[in-house]
This record gives C-alpha cells, structure tokens and sequence, in this order.
C-alpha cells in the first residue's frame, strides 16, 4: 500500500509517494521506469547508474534524482543501503546532491521506527530537507566507460524479451563463451539461463503489482508463449 503526503518547496507544494512505506532495493536493481520523478538516497559505497545508456557512478552520500519517464538502472555494492521514493515534480535530467552522511544514518534509523509505528512526522522532516536540495544548484554526475558488470546488465534488462543466447552476449564482450560464463558467474553469481529468468521474473512481478495485465499477457511480455510456459521455467530455475 503506497503511502501518500505533501511537502512544501520554493516552487510550492508537491505530492511524495512512498511505495509500500519505503522501498528499498536489492543490489541489482533491473532497467524500469516510472511516471513520476524518482528520488533515490544512496549510503555506503556508492552506486552506478545506468541512464537512458549512459553510466554515471554516484558519491557515498547523495540523493539522486532521475526524470519521469526515464529508463534507468541501479547497481550498487551489498554494503550500502538504496532508499527510494517517487515525486510529482519535474525535472529535465538525471542530477545528484551531495548530502551529510551522518544526517542520512540518522533518517535510516527512523525508517525502522516508522515501519514498526506508521508514524510518518519524524520521517516527513527528513524527507523536507533531502527535498529542500531540489531548490539549490546539482551536481551534473560525469559519465563513465561502462564496466562489464554494467554490459552485462545492460545486455539482459534491454533483451530480455528476446530469444537471446549465451553466444550474443560473447560477442558483445568479444570473449568466448567460456569466459563469458564465467564472467558472468563472477558478476551476477548466475549462469547465463538463470540470470535471463531472473530478469524475466523480476520484470513480470513488477507488471504484475504495477499494472492491471493478466497473468498471459504479462508473459508473453517477457518473452513467453504461455504463462504455464514462464512458470515452469521460473520453477525449474530455483
């Protein structure tokens, strides 16, 4: 259940969505979009964002604003904690701020309680200045040479509908299939089958909580003939 309220900014009042109470992200968090601006707040080691197929890695400390509409990724390390929330505020480009980390560990302690308490107050006041920064000058991040974690990534959230095999991705890499699999593992801790599933099943249970599809739409979407079809090989696969 998406939690609903209103923050006043230099332009006025605008609406903050927090999706299911907060929502917070696995460390590979699959190409998607959003109708609205999202917000996201990075702790730890950082994260590399993948946006509209630029590559940008963000500071240890920072809140990241990605435009509506926008397809985009997040990579980060299992060490740090990706806190994210949706606006209805535009914005024209994907821009970061640098925040205090020592306030950031402060709003994440809170998070906790509020889960526990459904109390929004403390939070909310947080949440007003993370969102005050929206009125100062950004930090257009700089974009980097895509890694092969990023490639890799990238290669499955962009075709995962399609019947792509092993060998293509060993192309994009210009390596043999062997060491694409291997390099693989090392990355995404998956084979190359597992890893497509993965996405393909990541996709799906976003569809499935996002929109009003039915369950063959949904995967025939993914790539799939039948619903029975992508179940068993969801099944199959763990």
């Amino acid at each position: 259940m998406h939690n609903e309220f209103k923050l006043r900014t230099q332009k006025g009042e605008i609406n903050i969505i927090l999706q299911g109470g907060f929502y917070i992200s696995d460390p590979t968090d699959h190409i998607h979009k959003h109708i609205n601006t999202e917000i996201h707040l990075v702790l730890g080691s950082g994260a590399i964002y993948s946006v509209d197929y630029d590559t940008y890695i963000t500071s240890e400390a920072c809140m990241v604003v990605i435009p509506q509409g926008v397809y985009h990724s997040c990579k980060r390390t299992p060490d740090s904690i990706h806190i994210a929330f949706l606006l209805e505020y535009d914005v024209s480009k994907f821009v970061t701020y640098d925040l205090n980390p020592h306030i950031l560990k402060e709003f994440i302690a809170q998070i906790k309680q509020c889960i526990i308490t459904n109390d929004h107050n403390l939070v909310l006041a947080y949440l007003q200045l993370f969102i005050s920064h929206l009125d100062q000058k950004p930090i257009i991040p700089t974009k980097t040479p895509p890694n092969p974690y990023v490639t890799i990534s990238d290669f499955f959230t962009q075709n995962y509908n399609k019947n792509i095999q092993l060998s293509d991705l060993s192309k994009l890499l210009h390596l043999s299939e062997r060491q694409t699999e291997r390099l693989l593992v090392k990355y995404t801790g998956n084979t190359f089958k597992k890893e497509l599933i993965s996405t393909r099943k990541y996709v799906a249970e976003y569809l499935s909580l996002t929109t009003a599809m039915s369950l063959s739409d949904i995967a025939n979407y993914v790539g799939y003939n039948t619903y029975s079809g992508f179940y068993k090989a969801v099944k199959k696969s763990y």
